[in-house]
Formats: structure tokens, C-alpha cells, sequence
């Protein structure tokens, strides 16, 4: 259950999740049609968004918090210049990163620069204006198979439904925590836990060694008082005794 703490998080907290790409390749669209409300401000002209927006949403009972963020590129505008850096520190601190690119126009130097920082293991590309593409693959779709990636329309909200299915899968990828045992739901409880642990380990340790019952009952007390900061108990001390009693420890 140390491990499952991330999911308990997730759930408690919600998944965050940065939406990133150059300006205009439709980011705030993205966030309003998964809001399904304009929040963020949509135009035509790169940069405007400049600061990081922050919305709620859910999915299939999973909370999602989408971040939008400043479009990345070059620029002498200091405001502009704090929304990128802010960008840049949402990318590395979300759980999630949808990256997204205009799927009707060929690849710039911002696009690439951005799948050369990604991190694959949680980074979906999404292939935004569908609406234009006329049914045609993007000659670089190449370069984003490291990638799991959608292709979309959030003008039209076509391919709406796959996104939240890749979302979905992501979030309760095999690989990661799954949710049902994710009894632990934030960082306090984890150190506790993993402080439960370490003392436990430390008690066979000794116990293989040949330690005497006081020294064993040390680790054990350490064992059982985390534990009770978990649930919220102190340890009586017979329970100690019991588990001496019943376990014969050291004898």
C-alpha cells in the first residue's frame, strides 16, 4: 500500500493534468471543450493566453484539474516570458501532459523542442484540428510515436470521446497504483508507512540475527506506533505482550 499512495493522491487531489504546445494550436479550445464553457480566452492571435488557467473536471469519477498554459516559444515580452517559464514549471510538476499540435500545419522548431523535453511515460500528444485535416495523416506523425497520441477536433468535439478513453486507460494503466487498494491519500501517511515498514524489516533482521525480545520489541514499538499515526490510535502496550505471547519471538 506504500506504493499505491500516489493513486490515493490522485484521487483526493485529482489528476493534474498541463495542457502545453506552441500558441494557437488550439490549447484553451482544448480546455473549453473539455470544460464545455468558455473560461480561457480563444482568438487567432499566438500569445494569448499568458498566465496559467486552472479548471476542474471529471472523468468516469476520476478529478481532472487541466491546466492551460502560456503557448511556448521565443519571445522579448517579459509577461509572456513569466507565463512560458510558468509553463514550463506546470509541464514538469502535472501528473499529465496532453502536448498539443496543429495536425494541419507541418511542424515548427517550438513543437519539436517540446517532444525533445517530454517525458513519454506520461505525455499524450493530441493532433488537434481534425476539422482541417480533410482526412489526411500528418507526414510527421512519425515523429511523435514515442508517444501515445489522439487526433481530434476541439473546435467541433469530434475525437473528444478517444482523448477521455486515453485518459481514462492512462489513468488506470496497469502499471500504476490501481485504485481500489489505495488506502493511503497523503504524504503523511506515507512516510508513516513506509516508517512501519523499515521498522518491521528491521525486526526480522534482528530476529535472524538472534537479537533478544527487547531489542526486537524496539523495532516492533517503532512498527506499531506509525501505524497508529495511520489510523489515528496509540499503541497499548500489551499489544506487545500479546504479540510475544502468541509468536513466541526469540524463543
Amino acid at each position: 500500500q506504500v506504493r499505491g499512495a500516489g493513486q490515493g493522491r490522485l484521487l483526493r487531489e485529482g489528476l493534474a493534468e498541463a495542457i502545453v504546445g506552441k500558441p494557437n494550436v488550439g490549447k484553451s479550445s482544448l480546455l473549453n471543450a473539455k470544460q464545455r464553457e468558455n473560461r480561457a480566452i480563444v482568438t487567432e492571435i499566438p500569445g494569448t493566453t499568458r498566465d496559467t488557467v486552472e479548471e476542474a473536471a471529471e472523468l468516469g469519477g476520476l478529478l481532472l484539474r487541466l491546466i492551460d498554459t502560456a503557448g511556448i516559444r521565443e519571445s522579448q515580452d517579459l509577461v509572456e516570458r513569466e507565463g512560458i517559464a510558468r509553463s514550463r514549471a506546470a509541464m514538469a510538476q502535472a501528473d499529465l501532459v496532453l502536448l498539443v499540435l496543429d495536425g494541419s500545419a507541418a511542424l515548427e522548431r517550438e513543437d519539436r523542442e517540446l517532444l525533445g523535453i517530454a517525458e513519454a511515460a506520461r505525455t499524450l500528444a493530441v493532433l488537434n484540428k481534425q476539422d482541417r485535416m480533410r482526412g489526411a495523416v500528418p507526414e510527421w506523425v512519425g515523429e511523435v510515436a514515442p508517444f501515445p497520441h489522439v487526433t481530434l477536433s476541439a473546435l467541433t468535439g469530434q475525437g473528444m470521446d478517444a482523448l477521455e478513453l486515453a485518459l481514462r486507460r492512462w489513468a488506470l494503466d496497469d502499471e500504476r497504483p490501481q485504485i481500489e487498494p489505495a488506502l493511503i491519500t497523503n504524504l503523511r501517511q506515507q512516510q508513516a508507512a513506509q516508517a512501519a515498514l523499515d521498522a518491521v524489516q528491521g525486526a526480522l533482521a534482528g530476529l535472524a540475527q538472534g537479537l533478544g525480545d527487547e531489542l526486537l520489541a524496539v523495532d516492533l514499538a517503532r512498527a506499531l506506533d506509525a501505524l497508529g499515526d495511520i489510523v489515528g490510535e496509540t499503541t497499548a502496550d500489551d499489544l506487545l505482550e500479546r504479540i510475544f505471547a502468541e509468536f513466541c519471538i526469540g524463543k
